[in-house]
């Protein structure tokens, strides 16, 4: 399996880094540009929140990659501590320097239910991102490549499903179609998927 494992591909994830990087300079560029000649009104920058969601997902990551299991259950523990920590104090804040939606996690709305139905999909399709091009390769003999192409298919997916449901408008659409049908929808299909 070195394919998988081992390689200059693992150089893609920092990639990511320095776009980030490029992005914070040119947004802190623009605004400043575009604050000079009006009221541009600037909110602290919420460090301890930040913080809890970044403590987060290294807890999680983590989890996944020490080799003891009381390791991993004790950092998979402290990685929902650190999310309940943010949630609580991001619904403890004022509301105009809240990162949730105000109705994040009201299933009745369709801000929480559509952010479950987000949480839900992700849920079922992570799985085959992560383990999808390995099992396609000793399964059916697929080549990296050709595995990788398939696992791209979900990611176009998730843009072209992205583009028709952006331009809704509540309101105007099948009710059928209401956010909060879609948590139960999901489980089904999660059952059913792995009933194949």
């Amino acid at each position: 399996m070195p394919q998988f494992t081992a390689g200059p591909w693992r150089f893609a994830f920092w990639s990511f880094a320095l776009q980030g990087l490029v992005l914070a300079v040119a947004l802190r560029l623009l605004l400043v540009r575009a604050g000079s000649g009006s009221a541009l009104k600037v909110r602290r920058v919420p460090v301890a929140r930040l913080m809890f969601v970044a403590g987060a997902i290294l807890a999680i990551s983590f989890a996944g990659a020490v080799g003891s299991t009381a390791a991993s259950a004790l950092l998979l523990l402290t990685g929902v501590a650190f999310l309940w920590l943010f949630v609580a104090r991001d619904f403890a804040a004022s509301r105009q320097s809240r990162l949730l939606p105000g109705h994040a996690t009201d299933l009745a709305h369709p801000v929480g239910s559509g952010i479950a139905t987000a949480f839900v999909i992700s849920l079922c399709m992570m799985s085959f991102c992560v383990s999808g091009s390995i099992l396609l390769n000793r399964l059916y003999g697929l080549t990296p490549l050709e595995a990788g192409f398939d696992v791209v298919t979900e990611s176009l997916g998730w843009g072209a499903g992205a583009l028709v449901l952006s331009g809704l408008v509540p309101g105007t659409h099948d009710s059928t179609a209401n956010p909060r049908h879609h948590p139960p929808l999901d489980a089904e299909g999660m059952i059913r998927h792995c009933n194949i």
